[in-house]
Protein backbone atom coordinates (compact mmCIF):
# COMPACT_ATOMS: atom_id res chain seq x y z
CA UNK A 1 0.00 0.00 0.00
CA UNK A 2 1.44 3.55 -0.90
CA UNK A 3 1.82 6.25 1.47
CA UNK A 4 -1.23 8.68 1.57
CA UNK A 5 1.22 11.51 1.31
CA UNK A 6 2.35 9.87 -2.09
CA UNK A 7 -0.49 9.33 -3.42
CA UNK A 8 -1.24 12.40 -5.34
CA UNK A 9 2.23 12.60 -6.45
CA UNK A 10 2.00 9.55 -8.22
CA UNK A 11 -1.47 10.39 -9.58
CA UNK A 12 -0.68 12.53 -10.75
CA UNK A 13 2.42 11.38 -12.48
CA UNK A 14 1.17 8.32 -13.87
CA UNK A 15 -1.88 10.90 -15.68
CA UNK A 16 0.75 12.74 -17.38
CA UNK A 17 3.77 10.56 -18.46
CA UNK A 18 4.50 6.78 -18.05
CA UNK A 19 8.21 7.45 -17.30
CA UNK A 20 7.40 9.61 -14.25
CA UNK A 21 4.70 7.56 -13.26
CA UNK A 22 7.49 4.43 -13.07
CA UNK A 23 10.05 7.55 -11.54
CA UNK A 24 7.25 8.49 -8.78
CA UNK A 25 6.84 4.26 -7.98
CA UNK A 26 10.83 3.55 -7.58
CA UNK A 27 10.90 6.96 -5.55
CA UNK A 28 8.54 5.67 -3.37
CA UNK A 29 9.76 2.03 -2.71
CA UNK A 30 13.00 3.69 -1.66
CA UNK A 31 11.69 6.68 0.80
CA UNK A 32 9.37 3.75 2.18
CA UNK A 33 12.31 1.46 3.37
CA UNK A 34 13.59 1.44 6.39
CA UNK A 35 17.42 2.47 6.33
CA UNK A 36 19.73 5.35 7.15
CA UNK A 37 19.01 8.76 5.69
CA UNK A 38 22.65 8.96 4.44
CA UNK A 39 21.83 6.17 2.45
CA UNK A 40 18.58 6.43 1.08
CA UNK A 41 19.34 9.97 0.12
CA UNK A 42 22.25 8.40 -2.12
CA UNK A 43 19.96 5.78 -3.72
CA UNK A 44 16.95 8.35 -4.44
CA UNK A 45 19.99 10.41 -6.00
CA UNK A 46 21.05 7.11 -8.49
CA UNK A 47 17.54 6.98 -9.33
CA UNK A 48 17.28 10.35 -10.26
CA UNK A 49 20.08 10.55 -12.20
CA UNK A 50 18.66 8.60 -14.53
CA UNK A 51 16.09 10.88 -14.81
CA UNK A 52 17.65 14.20 -14.75
CA UNK A 53 21.53 13.84 -15.54
CA UNK A 54 22.74 16.00 -12.89
CA UNK A 55 26.66 16.79 -11.74
CA UNK A 56 25.92 18.09 -7.93
CA UNK A 57 23.12 17.10 -5.92
CA UNK A 58 22.69 17.65 -2.35
CA UNK A 59 19.71 17.38 0.66
CA UNK A 60 20.12 19.82 3.57
CA UNK A 61 17.95 19.64 6.43
CA UNK A 62 17.88 19.81 10.21
CA UNK A 63 17.57 16.71 12.55
CA UNK A 64 15.67 16.12 15.29
CA UNK A 65 17.17 18.49 17.38
CA UNK A 66 17.87 21.09 15.09
CA UNK A 67 21.49 20.26 13.90
CA UNK A 68 22.52 21.03 10.77
CA UNK A 69 22.94 17.70 8.44
CA UNK A 70 24.11 17.19 4.65
CA UNK A 71 24.44 14.64 2.04
CA UNK A 72 26.20 16.07 -1.33
CA UNK A 73 26.86 13.80 -3.79
CA UNK A 74 28.25 14.19 -7.80
CA UNK A 75 27.03 11.65 -10.51
CA UNK A 76 29.49 9.10 -9.49
CA UNK A 77 28.30 8.79 -5.93
CA UNK A 78 31.34 10.39 -4.59
CA UNK A 79 31.06 12.79 -1.68
CA UNK A 80 31.65 16.79 -2.99
CA UNK A 81 33.78 18.37 -0.09
CA UNK A 82 34.60 21.04 -2.47
CA UNK A 83 30.98 22.03 -2.01
CA UNK A 84 30.49 21.27 1.41
CA UNK A 85 31.51 24.55 2.90
CA UNK A 86 29.01 26.60 0.91
CA UNK A 87 26.39 23.93 1.46
CA UNK A 88 26.83 23.94 5.10
CA UNK A 89 26.64 28.28 5.18
CA UNK A 90 23.07 27.10 3.52
CA UNK A 91 22.14 25.04 6.08
CA UNK A 92 23.25 27.24 8.75
CA UNK A 93 21.08 29.72 7.55
CA UNK A 94 18.15 27.41 6.66
CA UNK A 95 15.19 29.16 8.18
CA UNK A 96 15.67 32.60 6.48
CA UNK A 97 15.99 30.83 3.03
CA UNK A 98 13.38 28.45 3.29
CA UNK A 99 11.23 31.24 4.16
CA UNK A 100 12.41 33.41 0.75
CA UNK A 101 10.48 30.62 -1.07
CA UNK A 102 6.84 30.15 -1.28
CA UNK A 103 6.03 26.70 -0.36
CA UNK A 104 6.03 23.99 -3.71
CA UNK A 105 8.30 26.85 -5.49
CA UNK A 106 11.40 25.76 -7.26
CA UNK A 107 13.96 28.59 -7.64
CA UNK A 108 16.47 28.53 -10.56
CA UNK A 109 19.82 30.50 -10.47
CA UNK A 110 21.66 29.62 -13.96
CA UNK A 111 22.18 25.60 -14.07
CA UNK A 112 21.27 25.70 -10.39
CA UNK A 113 17.86 24.47 -9.25
CA UNK A 114 16.55 23.98 -5.54
CA UNK A 115 13.08 23.79 -3.72
CA UNK A 116 12.23 23.60 -0.14
CA UNK A 117 11.36 21.27 1.94
CA UNK A 118 8.18 21.68 4.24
CA UNK A 119 6.20 20.05 6.30
CA UNK A 120 2.99 22.21 6.93
CA UNK A 121 4.34 25.41 7.98
CA UNK A 122 7.75 23.78 9.34
CA UNK A 123 11.19 24.84 6.96
CA UNK A 124 12.66 21.40 6.85
CA UNK A 125 15.55 21.72 4.51
CA UNK A 126 16.76 22.22 0.69
CA UNK A 127 16.74 19.64 -1.91
CA UNK A 128 18.95 20.93 -4.50
CA UNK A 129 20.45 19.88 -8.36
CA UNK A 130 23.05 21.43 -10.51
CA UNK A 131 23.38 20.73 -14.21
CA UNK A 132 25.99 20.68 -16.90
CA UNK A 133 24.88 22.69 -20.07
CA UNK A 134 21.27 23.86 -18.59
CA UNK A 135 18.31 22.52 -16.50
CA UNK A 136 15.79 19.60 -17.83
CA UNK A 137 12.34 20.24 -18.29
CA UNK A 138 10.79 18.31 -15.60
CA UNK A 139 13.87 19.08 -13.10
CA UNK A 140 10.65 21.35 -11.34
CA UNK A 141 8.09 18.22 -11.88
CA UNK A 142 10.93 15.75 -10.16
CA UNK A 143 12.43 18.14 -7.28
CA UNK A 144 8.68 19.08 -6.35
CA UNK A 145 7.39 15.50 -5.59
CA UNK A 146 11.12 14.29 -4.33
CA UNK A 147 10.85 17.79 -1.70
CA UNK A 148 7.47 16.46 -0.40
CA UNK A 149 8.46 12.93 -0.45
CA UNK A 150 11.37 13.72 1.69
CA UNK A 151 9.21 16.32 3.80
CA UNK A 152 7.72 13.26 5.01
CA UNK A 153 10.39 11.34 5.44
CA UNK A 154 12.43 13.85 7.09
CA UNK A 155 9.88 14.86 9.82
CA UNK A 156 8.23 11.18 10.81
CA UNK A 157 12.08 10.44 11.04
CA UNK A 158 13.30 13.38 13.18
CA UNK A 159 9.70 12.35 15.44
CA UNK A 160 10.90 8.83 15.78
CA UNK A 161 14.44 9.77 16.18
CA UNK A 162 13.20 12.29 19.35
CA UNK A 163 11.26 9.61 20.76
CA UNK A 164 13.99 7.03 20.93
CA UNK A 165 16.30 9.41 22.48
CA UNK A 166 13.46 10.13 25.20
CA UNK A 167 13.03 6.54 25.83
CA UNK A 168 17.50 6.27 26.09
CA UNK A 169 16.88 9.17 28.36
CA UNK A 170 14.05 7.09 30.50
CA UNK A 171 16.39 4.00 30.39
CA UNK A 172 19.23 6.15 31.95
CA UNK A 173 17.63 8.02 34.07
CA UNK A 174 16.42 4.40 35.20
CA UNK A 175 19.90 2.93 35.74
CA UNK A 176 21.01 5.97 37.51
CA UNK A 177 18.23 5.72 39.92
CA UNK A 178 19.19 1.87 40.92
CA UNK A 179 22.76 2.87 41.54
CA UNK A 180 22.30 5.97 43.88
CA UNK A 181 19.83 8.00 45.89
CA UNK A 182 16.96 9.47 43.48
CA UNK A 183 16.56 12.10 46.28
CA UNK A 184 20.21 13.48 46.11
CA UNK A 185 21.75 16.69 44.97
CA UNK A 186 24.29 14.39 43.23
CA UNK A 187 21.39 12.50 41.57
CA UNK A 188 19.59 15.58 40.14
CA UNK A 189 22.54 17.09 39.05
CA UNK A 190 23.76 13.27 37.19
CA UNK A 191 20.17 13.65 35.29
CA UNK A 192 20.65 17.15 34.46
CA UNK A 193 24.35 16.13 32.78
CA UNK A 194 22.23 13.34 30.76
CA UNK A 195 19.52 15.44 29.54
CA UNK A 196 22.39 18.32 28.80
CA UNK A 197 23.82 15.58 26.50
CA UNK A 198 20.78 14.77 24.80
CA UNK A 199 20.20 18.54 24.42
CA UNK A 200 23.51 19.69 23.27
CA UNK A 201 23.00 22.12 26.65
CA UNK A 202 26.22 21.97 29.01
CA UNK A 203 24.66 24.14 31.42
CA UNK A 204 21.76 22.65 33.43
CA UNK A 205 20.36 24.13 36.64
CA UNK A 206 17.75 23.87 39.15
CA UNK A 207 16.47 26.84 41.23
CA UNK A 208 14.36 27.66 44.36
CA UNK A 209 12.69 30.81 44.46
CA UNK A 210 10.91 32.24 47.73
CA UNK A 211 7.73 34.21 48.12
CA UNK A 212 9.24 37.55 46.71
CA UNK A 213 10.00 35.61 43.15
CA UNK A 214 14.01 35.89 44.62
CA UNK A 215 15.89 32.71 42.89
CA UNK A 216 18.30 30.77 44.98
CA UNK A 217 20.56 27.91 43.56
CA UNK A 218 19.70 24.96 44.19
CA UNK A 219 21.39 22.02 41.99
CA UNK A 220 23.91 22.71 39.84
CA UNK A 221 25.70 20.68 37.34
CA UNK A 222 29.84 21.44 37.35
CA UNK A 223 29.66 23.94 34.02
CA UNK A 224 27.17 25.68 35.65
CA UNK A 225 29.17 25.90 38.83
CA UNK A 226 31.79 27.21 36.85
CA UNK A 227 30.31 29.47 34.24
CA UNK A 228 27.21 30.99 36.35
CA UNK A 229 29.64 33.19 38.53
CA UNK A 230 32.12 34.53 35.84
CA UNK A 231 29.58 35.66 33.37
CA UNK A 232 27.27 38.02 34.42
CA UNK A 233 25.49 38.31 30.90
CA UNK A 234 24.24 34.88 31.19
CA UNK A 235 23.42 35.02 34.61
CA UNK A 236 21.13 38.34 33.76
CA UNK A 237 19.46 36.53 30.94
CA UNK A 238 18.78 33.36 32.70
CA UNK A 239 16.92 35.21 35.60
CA UNK A 240 14.67 37.29 32.89
CA UNK A 241 13.94 33.77 31.50
CA UNK A 242 13.08 32.52 35.33
CA UNK A 243 10.90 35.48 36.13
CA UNK A 244 9.50 35.16 32.65
CA UNK A 245 8.77 31.70 33.46
CA UNK A 246 7.06 32.29 37.05
CA UNK A 247 5.08 34.87 35.76
CA UNK A 248 3.20 32.85 32.83
CA UNK A 249 3.53 29.55 34.64
CA UNK A 250 4.81 27.52 31.64
CA UNK A 251 7.60 26.88 29.87
CA UNK A 252 9.82 29.36 28.15
CA UNK A 253 11.86 29.07 25.51
CA UNK A 254 14.66 32.34 24.62
CA UNK A 255 17.58 32.86 22.25
CA UNK A 256 20.68 34.04 23.71
CA UNK A 257 19.92 37.68 22.69
CA UNK A 258 23.25 40.22 21.52
CA UNK A 259 25.93 38.84 20.26
CA UNK A 260 25.87 35.62 22.66
CA UNK A 261 27.56 34.45 25.20
CA UNK A 262 31.07 32.77 24.60
CA UNK A 263 32.10 30.21 27.13
CA UNK A 264 35.42 28.37 26.61
CA UNK A 265 35.42 27.41 22.82
CA UNK A 266 31.79 27.32 22.01
CA UNK A 267 28.99 29.96 22.10
CA UNK A 268 25.67 29.88 23.64
CA UNK A 269 22.50 29.94 22.07
CA UNK A 270 19.65 29.75 23.58
CA UNK A 271 17.56 29.30 27.25
CA UNK A 272 14.57 27.41 28.30
CA UNK A 273 13.31 27.15 31.74
CA UNK A 274 10.08 25.28 32.70
CA UNK A 275 8.32 25.54 36.40
CA UNK A 276 8.99 22.12 38.15
CA UNK A 277 5.68 20.97 39.63
CA UNK A 278 4.48 17.76 41.46
CA UNK A 279 1.23 16.11 40.23
CA UNK A 280 -0.75 18.30 43.24
CA UNK A 281 0.40 21.34 41.11
CA UNK A 282 3.00 21.92 44.15
CA UNK A 283 6.00 23.74 43.22
CA UNK A 284 9.26 22.09 42.80
CA UNK A 285 11.11 24.91 41.74
CA UNK A 286 12.31 25.93 38.43
CA UNK A 287 14.58 23.61 35.35
CA UNK A 288 16.87 25.41 33.28
CA UNK A 289 19.12 24.86 30.35
CA UNK A 290 21.30 26.85 28.23
CA UNK A 291 22.01 24.87 25.13
CA UNK A 292 24.97 25.52 22.44
CA UNK A 293 22.47 26.02 19.72
CA UNK A 294 18.63 26.87 18.85
CA UNK A 295 16.06 24.71 20.90
CA UNK A 296 13.34 23.03 18.55
CA UNK A 297 10.24 21.89 19.98
CA UNK A 298 11.65 18.05 20.04
CA UNK A 299 14.18 19.51 22.40
CA UNK A 300 11.21 20.71 24.71
CA UNK A 301 10.17 16.93 24.88
CA UNK A 302 13.53 15.96 26.18
CA UNK A 303 12.97 19.22 29.01
CA UNK A 304 9.69 17.66 29.75
CA UNK A 305 10.66 14.16 30.19
CA UNK A 306 13.87 15.52 32.37
CA UNK A 307 11.23 17.70 34.29
CA UNK A 308 9.21 14.29 35.32
CA UNK A 309 11.89 12.89 37.26
CA UNK A 310 13.39 16.09 38.84
CA UNK A 311 10.12 17.26 39.83
CA UNK A 312 8.74 14.69 42.49
CA UNK A 313 12.46 13.80 44.05
CA UNK A 314 12.55 17.57 44.58
CA UNK A 315 9.86 17.87 46.79
CA UNK A 316 10.51 14.85 48.57
CA UNK A 317 14.67 15.87 48.77
CA UNK A 318 12.78 19.05 50.68
CA UNK A 319 10.85 16.81 53.05
CA UNK A 320 13.39 14.36 53.60
CA UNK A 321 16.62 17.46 54.16
CA UNK A 322 13.57 19.36 56.86
CA UNK A 323 13.21 16.05 58.51
CA UNK A 324 17.10 15.77 58.61
CA UNK A 325 17.34 19.11 60.40
CA UNK A 326 15.00 18.65 62.59
CA UNK A 327 16.60 14.77 63.88
CA UNK A 328 20.34 16.09 63.16
CA UNK A 329 20.38 17.39 66.92
CA UNK A 330 19.57 13.80 67.97
CA UNK A 331 21.35 11.57 66.07
CA UNK A 332 24.78 11.31 64.07
CA UNK A 333 25.19 10.88 60.59
CA UNK A 334 24.92 6.96 59.89
CA UNK A 335 21.22 6.42 62.01
CA UNK A 336 20.14 9.75 60.50
CA UNK A 337 20.59 8.55 57.00
CA UNK A 338 19.09 4.87 57.99
CA UNK A 339 16.10 7.16 59.73
CA UNK A 340 15.16 9.26 56.51
CA UNK A 341 15.08 6.06 54.48
CA UNK A 342 13.16 4.05 57.11
CA UNK A 343 10.71 6.94 59.27
CA UNK A 344 8.64 4.47 60.75
CA UNK A 345 10.80 3.57 62.97
CA UNK A 346 10.29 7.11 64.78
CA UNK A 347 6.91 5.73 66.10
CA UNK A 348 6.35 5.52 69.15
CA UNK A 349 6.94 2.19 70.58
CA UNK A 350 7.88 0.22 73.73
CA UNK A 351 11.46 -0.94 74.05
CA UNK A 352 14.27 -2.14 76.19
CA UNK A 353 16.32 0.39 76.11
CA UNK A 354 20.11 1.73 77.54
CA UNK A 355 19.58 4.68 78.87
CA UNK A 356 22.89 6.87 80.10
CA UNK A 357 23.18 10.37 82.00
CA UNK A 358 26.07 12.39 81.61
CA UNK A 359 26.48 15.45 84.72
CA UNK A 360 28.97 17.87 84.70
CA UNK A 361 30.29 18.67 88.25
CA UNK A 362 31.50 21.46 89.40
CA UNK A 363 29.58 23.84 86.93
CA UNK A 364 27.76 25.61 89.48
CA UNK A 365 30.74 26.87 91.34
CA UNK A 366 32.16 28.13 88.07
CA UNK A 367 29.02 29.84 87.25
CA UNK A 368 28.71 31.55 90.80
CA UNK A 369 31.92 32.59 90.40
CA UNK A 370 32.27 33.75 86.99
CA UNK A 371 31.01 37.58 86.72
CA UNK A 372 31.03 37.10 82.94
CA UNK A 373 28.18 35.05 81.55
CA UNK A 374 29.54 34.73 78.44
CA UNK A 375 32.60 32.64 79.74
CA UNK A 376 30.28 30.45 81.82
CA UNK A 377 28.54 29.79 78.92
CA UNK A 378 31.07 28.92 76.26
CA UNK A 379 33.31 27.08 79.06
CA UNK A 380 30.16 24.75 79.50
CA UNK A 381 29.03 24.19 76.04
CA UNK A 382 32.93 23.28 75.18
CA UNK A 383 32.18 19.96 78.02
CA UNK A 384 28.45 19.39 76.51
CA UNK A 385 29.90 19.45 73.00
CA UNK A 386 32.71 16.92 73.85
CA UNK A 387 30.21 14.71 75.43
CA UNK A 388 27.24 15.04 72.70
CA UNK A 389 30.65 13.92 70.00
CA UNK A 390 31.36 10.77 72.05
CA UNK A 391 27.39 9.80 71.98
CA UNK A 392 26.61 10.69 68.54
CA UNK A 393 29.44 10.06 66.26
CA UNK A 394 31.97 7.31 68.11
CA UNK A 395 28.92 4.97 69.34
CA UNK A 396 26.17 5.68 67.45
CA UNK A 397 23.65 7.06 70.36
CA UNK A 398 20.96 9.33 70.51
CA UNK A 399 20.93 12.57 72.30
CA UNK A 400 18.09 12.64 73.73
CA UNK A 401 18.64 16.58 75.69
CA UNK A 402 20.23 18.73 77.74
CA UNK A 403 18.97 19.49 81.37
CA UNK A 404 20.88 22.40 82.41
CA UNK A 405 24.00 21.06 82.40
CA UNK A 406 23.57 17.46 82.43
CA UNK A 407 23.14 15.17 79.35
CA UNK A 408 20.69 12.04 78.61
CA UNK A 409 21.25 9.78 76.05
CA UNK A 410 19.84 6.60 74.64
CA UNK A 411 21.05 3.62 73.40
CA UNK A 412 18.93 0.97 71.23
CA UNK A 413 16.82 3.32 70.03
CA UNK A 414 15.40 4.32 67.58
CA UNK A 415 17.34 1.27 65.89
CA UNK A 416 17.24 -1.62 67.76
CA UNK A 417 20.42 -3.23 69.12
CA UNK A 418 20.66 -6.64 70.88
CA UNK A 419 24.07 -5.23 72.23
CA UNK A 420 23.03 -1.64 73.40
CA UNK A 421 24.03 -2.22 76.86
CA UNK A 422 27.88 -2.99 76.52
CA UNK A 423 27.78 -0.04 73.81
CA UNK A 424 26.17 2.01 75.97
CA UNK A 425 28.85 1.00 78.98
CA UNK A 426 31.55 1.75 76.19
CA UNK A 427 30.17 5.16 75.67
CA UNK A 428 29.95 5.82 79.19
CA UNK A 429 33.59 5.26 79.84
CA UNK A 430 34.52 7.13 76.69
CA UNK A 431 32.84 10.30 77.87
CA UNK A 432 35.05 10.00 81.18
CA UNK A 433 38.54 9.61 79.35
CA UNK A 434 37.09 12.50 76.86
CA UNK A 435 36.43 14.70 79.55
CA UNK A 436 39.37 14.08 81.85
CA UNK A 437 41.31 14.89 78.76
CA UNK A 438 39.61 18.23 78.03
CA UNK A 439 39.94 18.97 82.25
CA UNK A 440 43.76 18.57 81.68
CA UNK A 441 43.70 20.99 78.29
CA UNK A 442 41.99 23.46 80.60
CA UNK A 443 44.11 23.46 83.50
CA UNK A 444 46.92 24.14 81.51
CA UNK A 445 45.49 27.45 80.26
CA UNK A 446 44.80 28.64 83.81
CA UNK A 447 41.04 27.64 83.38
CA UNK A 448 38.62 25.78 85.72
CA UNK A 449 38.45 22.32 85.10
CA UNK A 450 34.99 20.28 85.25
CA UNK A 451 34.77 16.80 85.80
CA UNK A 452 31.60 14.44 85.17
CA UNK A 453 29.29 11.72 86.99
CA UNK A 454 28.15 9.04 84.44
CA UNK A 455 25.05 7.00 85.24
CA UNK A 456 23.84 3.71 83.26
CA UNK A 457 20.43 2.51 83.35
CA UNK A 458 19.04 -0.62 80.91
CA UNK A 459 14.85 -0.80 80.90
CA UNK A 460 11.89 -1.30 78.90
CA UNK A 461 10.62 2.63 77.74
CA UNK A 462 8.46 4.12 75.28
CA UNK A 463 10.43 5.90 72.89
CA UNK A 464 9.41 8.04 70.24
CA UNK A 465 8.15 11.70 69.33
CA UNK A 466 6.98 13.90 72.03
CA UNK A 467 5.70 17.05 72.16
CA UNK A 468 3.33 19.71 70.18
CA UNK A 469 2.89 19.12 66.94
CA UNK A 470 1.96 22.44 66.19
CA UNK A 471 5.62 23.76 67.91
CA UNK A 472 8.23 21.04 68.63
CA UNK A 473 8.49 17.71 68.99
CA UNK A 474 11.40 15.77 70.70
CA UNK A 475 12.75 12.43 70.30
CA UNK A 476 12.75 10.63 74.00
CA UNK A 477 12.11 8.13 76.05
CA UNK A 478 9.35 7.67 79.24
CA UNK A 479 9.17 5.17 81.92
CA UNK A 480 9.94 4.42 85.21
CA UNK A 481 13.47 3.31 83.57
CA UNK A 482 14.39 7.16 82.82
CA UNK A 483 12.98 8.16 86.43
CA UNK A 484 15.19 5.46 88.18
CA UNK A 485 18.34 6.63 86.02
CA UNK A 486 17.88 10.03 87.27
CA UNK A 487 17.44 9.15 90.66
CA UNK A 488 20.29 6.60 91.16
CA UNK A 489 22.18 9.95 89.33
CA UNK A 490 22.14 11.40 92.95
CA UNK A 491 24.48 8.75 93.97
CA UNK A 492 26.92 9.61 91.24
CA UNK A 493 30.80 9.70 91.78
CA UNK A 494 33.02 11.80 89.56
CA UNK A 495 34.81 10.82 87.26
CA UNK A 496 32.97 7.14 87.83
CA UNK A 497 30.84 5.30 85.61
CA UNK A 498 27.36 3.96 88.12
CA UNK A 499 25.40 1.18 86.89
CA UNK A 500 21.98 0.47 87.59
CA UNK A 501 21.67 -3.42 88.94
CA UNK A 502 19.82 -4.27 85.83
CA UNK A 503 22.76 -3.23 83.64
CA UNK A 504 25.09 -5.63 86.28
CA UNK A 505 22.91 -8.25 85.60
CA UNK A 506 23.29 -8.40 81.66
CA UNK A 507 26.91 -7.88 81.48
CA UNK A 508 28.30 -9.43 85.23
CA UNK A 509 29.95 -12.30 83.32
CA UNK A 510 31.47 -10.18 80.06
CA UNK A 511 34.50 -8.89 79.85
CA UNK A 512 33.59 -5.42 82.14
CA UNK A 513 34.79 -5.52 85.84
CA UNK A 514 32.48 -4.40 88.47
CA UNK A 515 32.14 -2.97 92.06
CA UNK A 516 29.13 -2.59 94.41
CA UNK A 517 28.64 0.78 95.31
CA UNK A 518 25.65 1.02 97.52
CA UNK A 519 22.22 -0.42 97.80
CA UNK A 520 20.24 2.62 97.84
CA UNK A 521 16.47 3.34 98.21
CA UNK A 522 14.55 5.07 95.33
CA UNK A 523 11.56 6.79 95.09
CA UNK A 524 8.64 4.78 94.21
CA UNK A 525 10.24 1.30 94.55
CA UNK A 526 9.93 -0.76 97.91
CA UNK A 527 13.42 -2.85 97.39
CA UNK A 528 15.78 -1.04 97.85
CA UNK A 529 18.34 -1.19 94.25
CA UNK A 530 21.90 -2.49 94.22
CA UNK A 531 24.19 0.16 92.37
CA UNK A 532 27.78 -0.36 90.51
CA UNK A 533 30.90 1.10 89.86
CA UNK A 534 32.53 -0.38 86.70
CA UNK A 535 35.87 -0.19 87.11
CA UNK A 536 36.67 -0.97 82.85
CA UNK A 537 37.47 -3.87 81.09
CA UNK A 538 38.81 -7.12 82.79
Amino acid sequence: MRPLYMIKYFDMAAASDKTDAEFIATLSQILTSSQLMSVLIRKIFTHLYNYLPFLTSFVAYKDHFGRPRTISIDSSDAILPSSQFAIDSLVNNLNSVTDYFEPAKTMFRGTFAVHPIKWEDRNLGLVGLKFKDGVPKKTKLYLTMLANMLASRIFFSNRLESEKDQRELIRSMDSLTDRSSPHSKDYMAKVLDLAGAKLNAPIGMIFNFDLNSQFTKFVFNETAKIVWDNYDNLRNQVTYALQECLESDEIVLKEVSGSGIVVADYRLESIVALPLKTSALEYAGLLVFVGKEPLTPEHLEIVKTCATFLDTCIIRYKKEDLLGRRLNKYFGRDILGHLIKNQEWLNPRKESVSILSADLAGSTDFANSEPDAMVVFNHINEYLTTIARVVREDFKGTLDKYIGDEVMALCGAPIKDRNSVSRCLDCGLEILRAVERLKKKHEKQGKIGLEVKVTINVAPVIVGELGSWETQLDYTAIGDGVNQTFRIAEYGLCRKVIVHENVYQCLKDSKYKFELLDSVAVRGIKNKINIYTCLGVK
